[in-house]
C-alpha cells in the first residue's frame, strides 16, 4: 500500500512538473523564482544547498567576496537539465554568509561568431583592483582559448575584452585541452594556472604569468603528476596557500573523482609531499578553493546526479552544490575538512539522542527523530564491533535504507546505497549505462580509543558525510517510498556504544 501511495504522488508530481513546466527562458529573477516554486513539487530536490533555478548545472566557475558578499559564478545550461542540450553559460548568485543564496542576471552567454560562440566554460573571477574580473575558457570556431570579462562593483553587467582569446594553443608537447584557468595575484604579478596533459607521462598544470591579464607569457610546468596515480591529463586546476603550505587541487579527466596535493611553492614551482582523494563518496567533482575576508580556505563543488538521465532531464533539473567545507592540516600534513559555521543558522527543531549501548545485529531506531533534510552529529565508541555506523533514509518496513558504515577489519568508512531506493535504475553514472558501485568509501582508521565521531547532511537525495575532520563522502541516492524518513544507528559483529548523538531539521534556503 505504501508503495502504491507513493507512486500516485511520484506520478501527480510529475505531471505537474510536466504542465507547469519552468520558463526556461526566464531572464528576470522573478521569473528564477516563479521558476523555483514549480519546482519545489519533486520530493527529491535539494532544500538547503544551492542548485539553479532549473537546468543542468556542474562546477562552480569563481567564488569570490566582495564588499562582504559572496559571489557564486557556475556553469548552466539553463534552458534544459541534459548535459549536452546547449550551450554553457556563467551563471550567478550571491550570498551574505555561503547558506542562503539570491539568484542573479547570468552574468556570461555565448557570442555568436565570437570565441566563446559555442560555449563560456569553466574558469575563476578575481578582483583587479576595484574591478571585478573573470577569466574563462571560451568554445568557437578556434577551439577552446582563455578569454576575458570585467564589470562594475555591482557584477550585474559584464563587458568581454575585445583581445579575447587572451590565451590560445599550449606550447608543444602539451596537450591542448580546455584549460579551466586558475588565475591568482602574487605581489603585481598575475599567475595563471591551466589543466592539461603531457603524453604518456601524466597531467600536468601549465604556468603562465601577466602584469595586466591580457598579455600573458608561459612559465612553464607548477607540477606534473603519473598517468597510474593521476590520469593522462587533469582538469579544473586550482591551488591556494593554506599555513605555511601550499594546496592543489585537480580532476583527473573521465576519473570522476577529485585529488589534492600539499606541499611546497617556489619560484613558479610546486613539490608536493602529500596526495589524496578530496571525497570517498563517489558523486563530488570540480571542487573550487577559495579563500575569504576571514581568511578561510573554502571549499565548494559539484555533486552530479546519481540516476539515469531518463528520471532527470524530464523533470528540468540536474546537479546540487555541496555545503561550503573550511580546510586545515592535519599533524601528518594531509587536508582536514569542516562544515562551515554558518550551516548551523538552518538548524530547527532539535532531537537529543541519550548514550547507550548498541545491541550486537540489531537497528537501535531513534524514535521521533526522522527527516529527509536534517542535520546528525553522532559519536560513538566502537568498542568490540566489526562495523557500526548510522543509517538514514530510512523506511517503516527497511525495505528502502541508507547506511554510513564505519568497519573496522577493512578499515574503512563508506556509504552504502545497496537499498537505498527501489528504483533500480538509480546508482548509474550521469554519462554512462553501466551501474557504478552501490557502495562508496575509502581508506579510515580509528586510533586506539579514537570514538568515531560523524557529521552528516542529508538533503533529500543528496548526503555529505564528515568522519573525525579528515575523510568526506558525498553522494546520491532516490528513494521512492513516503515513510523514508526514518534515523538509527546499528553496530554489528559485537559491541558498541552511541556517546553521544543530536539531530535537527533544516530549514529549506529555497521555496
Amino acid at each position: 500500500m505504501v508503495v502504491r501511495r507513493f507512486s500516485l504522488s511520484i506520478l501527480f508530481c510529475w505531471i505537474g512538473l510536466m504542465m507547469a513546466r519552468p520558463n526556461f527562458a526566464a531572464t528576470s529573477i522573478d521569473e528564477y523564482q516563479q521558476t523555483r516554486v514549480e519546482m519545489s513539487a519533486d520530493p527529491h530536490r535539494p532544500g538547503y544547498h544551492f542548485l539553479p533555478p532549473a537546468g543542468w548545472m556542474d562546477d562552480a566557475n569563481g567564488v569570490i567576496q566582495y564588499n562582504g558578499q559572496y559571489h557564486l559564478f557556475y556553469q548552466w545550461i539553463p534552458s534544459t537539465a541534459h548535459r549536452n542540450g546547449g550551450p554553457f553559460h556563467w551563471g550567478h548568485a550571491v550570498s551574505d554568509d555561503l547558506v542562503h543564496w539570491r539568484d542573479l542576471p547570468i552574468a556570461i552567454s555565448p557570442t555568436p561568431g565570437g570565441p566563446d560562440a559555442a560555449g563560456c566554460w569553466s574558469g575563476s573571477a578575481v578582483m583587479n583592483g576595484a574591478v571585478p574580473t573573470i577569466l574563462y575558457t571560451g568554445r568557437g570556431p578556434q577551439g577552446f582559448g582563455v578569454c576575458v570579462a570585467t564589470s562594475d562593483e555591482q557584477m550585474l553587467t559584464w563587458k568581454k575584452h575585445p583581445a579575447s582569446p587572451v590565451i590560445h594553443q599550449p606550447p608543444a608537447g602539451y596537450e591542448a585541452t580546455g584549460g579551466d584557468p586558475h588565475v591568482w595575484q602574487e605581489g603585481r604579478t598575475w599567475y595563471c594556472l591551466l589543466g592539461s596533459g603531457i603524453k604518456d607521462v601524466g597531467g600536468t598544470g601549465m604556468l603562465y604569468c601577466s602584469d595586466d591579464l591580457l598579455q600573458w607569457e608561459f612559465v612553464g610546468k607548477l607540477f606534473t603528476g603519473r598517468v597510474a596515480e593521476t590520469g593522462t591529463h587533469w582538469e579544473l586546476p586550482k591551488f591556494v596557500p593554506l599555513g605555511d603550505k601550499y594546496v592543489l587541487t585537480v580532476s583527473p579527466h573521465n576519473s570522476w573523482r577529485s585529488i589534492y596535493f600539499v606541499g611546497d611553492y617556489r619560484d613558479g614551482k610546486f613539490t608536493p609531499q602529500h596526495h589524496a582523494q578530496l571525497d570517498e563518496g563517489g558523486h563530488f567533482y570540480a571542487p573550487y578553493p577559495f579563500i575569504d575576508d576571514q581568511g578561510r580556505v573554502l571549499m565548494i563543488s559539484w555533486a552530479w546526479e546519481g540516476r539515469h538521465e531518463s528520471d532527470y532531464v524530464p523533470l528540468g533539473w540536474s546537479g546540487v552544490h555541496t555545503i561550503a567545507r573550511v580546510l586545515s592540516l592535519q599533524d601528518d600534513g594531509t587536508l582536514s575538512y569542516e562544515p562551515i559555521e554558518e550551516i548551523k543558522s538552518l538548524r530547527r527543531k532539535h532531537w537529543h539522542v541519550e548514550p547507550r549501548d548498541l545491541k550486537q545485529d540489531r537497528p537501535d531506531w531513534f524514535n521521533g527523530a526522522q527527516g529527509d533534510m536534517v542535520e546528525i552529529a553522532t559519536r560513538f565508541h566502537v568498542n568490540d564491533s566489526q562495523s557500526l555506523g548510522l543509517i538514514v533514509r530510512a523506511s517503516d518496513d527497511g525495505r528502502e535504507q541508507t547506511r554510513i558504515v564505519y568497519d573496522r577489519k577493512s578499515k574503512t568508512l563508506s556509504i552504502d546505497r545497496t537499498h537505498a531506493s527501489l528504483d533500480q535504475k538509480t546508482h548509474q553514472h550521469v554519462y554512462r549505462s553501466e551501474p557504478i558501485s552501490k557502495i562508496t568509501g575509502g581508506s579510515f582508521q580509528l586510533s586506539d580509543d579514537e570514538p568515531l565521531s560523524l557529521r552528516v547532511f542529508v538533503d533529500r537525495s543528496l548526503i555529505e558525510v564528515y568522519a573525525n575532520e579528515r575523510l568526506c563522502l558525498t553522494s546520491r541516492i532516490y528513494p521512492t517510498l513516503d515513510d523514508s524518513l526514518a534515523i538509527g544507528c546499528f553496530a554489528e559483529g559485537g559491541s558498541a556504544r552511541l556517546l553521544s548523538c543530536d539531530i535537527w531539521q533544516m530549514a529549506p534556503i529555497w521555496p
